[in-house]
Order: structure tokens, then sequence, then C-alpha cells
């Protein structure tokens, strides 16, 4: 019930929902060979999004609370834990894995990253079709299930999304 682009011949897969994952730091391994000292130092383990904060005003979606379900646009929106690696996997309908992102990204406090961020368009996408006019459908849906909790919210600047 979404759009696609296709840009050349090749195998098309439906995605459905993005799942986040957060870096967790655990402590280093065992020593091995026989040894129960740790190594020093830590690892980053992704682990699905378990932000108490984010998991309650992300909208529901899928079978588990770190998905969300793409906008019929194609766009996502998001919120994801402040000051930690996180990264992503895109997911077919019935939850199986299409794409890993192979980034981590850290987000600030506050701070919005839109499509542009990393998709960007010079001039024209994969299919040859100008870049996109309408606003992200999946901002207005985490906008619409935030709204609920904007109580327990002190205050929060958000942008103005239009058709302009």
């Amino acid at each position: 019930g979404g759009v696609q682009t296709i840009g050349a011949s090749g195998t098309v897969y439906d995605v459905a929902y993005i799942q986040i994952f957060q870096g967790d730091l655990l402590r280093g391994y065992t020593g091995g060979y026989g040894s129960t000292t740790p190594r020093p130092g830590r690892r980053v383990l992704a682990t699905p999004m378990h932000e108490p904060a984010a998991i309650l005003v992300n909208p529901p979606a899928g079978n588990s609370p770190e998905w969300l379900a793409l906008g019929l646009d194609g766009s996502m929106a998001a919120f994801v834990p402040a000051g930690r690696a996180v990264t992503w996997q895109l997911l077919g309908p019935a939850g199986e894995e299409v794409v890993r992102e192979r980034y981590w990204l850290t987000f600030q406090p506050g701070e919005i990253r839109v499509c542009a961020s990393c998709h960007g368009l010079n001039i024209n996408d994969q299919a040859g079709q100008p870049v996109p006019q309408n606003p992200p459908q999946a901002l207005l849906t985490l906008l619409q299930h935030w709204q609920q909790f904007s109580g327990d919210v002190e205050k929060v600047y958000l942008p103005t999304v239009t058709n302009d």
C-alpha cells in the first residue's frame, strides 16, 4: 500500500518496518583458553532499542516495541535515545530482515534529521525522479501519537512541516 522507486532491474523487496538498535557497552570477553579473567575494555553490542522514554512515545507497530511502521510514502520518524549510538534495519511485512544499516549514528538531545540528511539528492533520484516535495507522513503519525504525552514533557521545539 505504499510507494516504490525502481532505479534498475533486479529483485524488489517490500519493506514495512524499521527496527532500531542501540549500542550497549558490555565488559570485555573472558580471557579464553581456560582463563576466567575478563579482558580489559568494553565492546558494543547491538541491542533492540530498550530506552523506556523512546519506547513510550513512539507509535507501536509490529511485533516488538523497537519496530516502527514506515509511512506509506516511505518515510520514517522516531524518537531515539540521545547520546547513544543507534543503528537500524528495514524489515519486510512479516518482520524478515531486508536491509541492515552499516553505520552507527549518535543523535544529540533535540536533534532532528530528515531524509535528505542521509539520502540527499543533487537533482534526481536513482529512477530519474526529482526531489520529493511531500511532507513526511511518518512524522505526522509520530507527532499525532506523541500529543497524548505532551503533558509529560515541559517544552519541546519541533519543526513545522509544510507543503512549500
